[in-house]
C-alpha cells in the first residue's frame, strides 16, 4: 500500500518535491501584471508626493509669518527687514548681502532665525536645486515682498505690521528653477512682478499678514501683479497704488517657472 501511494505521488509531482517550477509564459505573465499595477500606482503616487510637498511649503510660509510676527512683538511693532537696497546690514534672511556667500548656514545670521532655528522651514521641499554659487536660493526658496519696507531701504527697518491688511502678502516663492533659465535671486525681496516659481500644480504659494498661507494660480497672480492697491502692491505709505508705481515697468506676462 505505502508504496502504490509513493507511485502516485511521484506520478503527480516527478522528482517528489511537491512544487512545480513556473513555466516561462506564466512568469512573462506575472510580470506583465506587476507592469500594468506600476503604471496604475505610479501617476498616484506621484501625486501624492507633490499634494505633500505643497502642505509642507504651506506651513513653512505660515511659520515664516508667524516668526515675522513674533519679530515685530518684540520691536515696537516693526516688522523684519525687507533687504530693499539693503547695504551691511541683516534682513530677515541674512545678516550681510555684501558679504553673502549664498551658502545655508547664512540663514543663522537673520532676524527670523532667533524664532525658527530651523533651515528646513526655509526651503520648499520641492525646491532641490542644484542652485548657482552666491544665489539667495541657496538660502532660502521664499522672497519676502518689499511693500514691507515701502520699495525702499526705509533706513533698514520694516513697516509697522498694523499698517498691513490681514490678507496682504508677506512671502511668495522666488522665481527660478533647476536648469538654466535663471541665475537665481540675488538679494532677499522682491517687487512682485519679478515673478514666481509655480511649481505647485502650476500654483505659488503665498504667506499672508495674519498668518495663514494658500496657493494661488499663475494667472491669478500675474492678474494682481497688475492691481493697484491690491494683497501683493501692499505698501500702506502709497495708499493710491500701493506701490505699483514704484516697481517701474511691469511686464504684460509676468515671468514664471517650475
Amino acid at each position: 500500500m505505502a508504496g502504490t501511494l509513493a507511485r502516485r505521488r511521484r506520478a503527480f509531482f516527478p522528482g517528489g518535491s511537491g512544487r512545480r517550477a513556473f513555466t516561462l509564459v506564466e512568469l512573462l505573465v506575472i510580470l506583465g501584471i506587476i507592469a500594468i499595477l506600476i503604471a496604475i500606482l505610479l501617476p498616484s503616487l506621484s501625486k501624492a508626493r507633490k499634494q505633500a510637498q505643497t502642505a509642507a511649503c504651506l506651513s513653512n510660509q505660515r511659520q515664516l509669518v508667524a516668526a515675522c510676527v513674533q519679530y515685530a512683538n518684540e520691536h515696537n511693532g516693526l516688522l523684519p527687514f525687507t533687504g530693499f537696497y539693503d547695504g551691511p546690514v541683516p534682513t530677515w534672511l541674512y545678516g550681510n548681502v555684501q558679504t553673502m556667500l549664498g551658502k545655508q548656514d547664512e540663514v543663522q545670521k537673520g532676524q527670523l532665525w532667533p524664532y525658527l532655528k530651523v533651515t528646513g522651514v526655509y526651503h520648499c521641499p520641492a525646491d532641490t536645486g542644484p542652485w548657482p554659487n552666491g544665489s539667495v536660493n541657496n538660502l532660502s526658496t521664499y522672497s519676502m515682498n518689499g511693500a514691507a519696507s515701502a520699495f525702499q531701504g526705509n533706513n533698514n527697518i520694516g513697516l509697522r505690521y498694523m499698517l498691513f491688511h490681514p490678507d496682504d502678502v508677506l512671502f511668495w516663492e522666488f522665481t527660478g528653477t533647476n536648469t538654466t533659465k535663471t541665475n537665481g535671486a540675488n538679494d532677499s525681496t522682491n517687487y512682485p512682478q519679478e515673478g514666481v516659481t509655480i511649481r505647485h500644480s502650476r500654483g505659488t504659494t503665498l504667506g499672508h499678514m495674519d498668518g495663514h498661507a494658500d496657493v494661488v494660480s499663475g494667472e491669478e497672480f500675474n492678474k494682481l501683479c497688475h492691481q493697484g492697491p491690491s494683497i501683493l502692491w501692499c505698501d500702506p505709505t502709497s495708499k493710491k497704488d500701493g506701490g505699483m508705481s514704484k516697481g517701474g515697468n511691469i511686464p504684460a506676462v509676468i515671468p514664471m517657472y517650475e
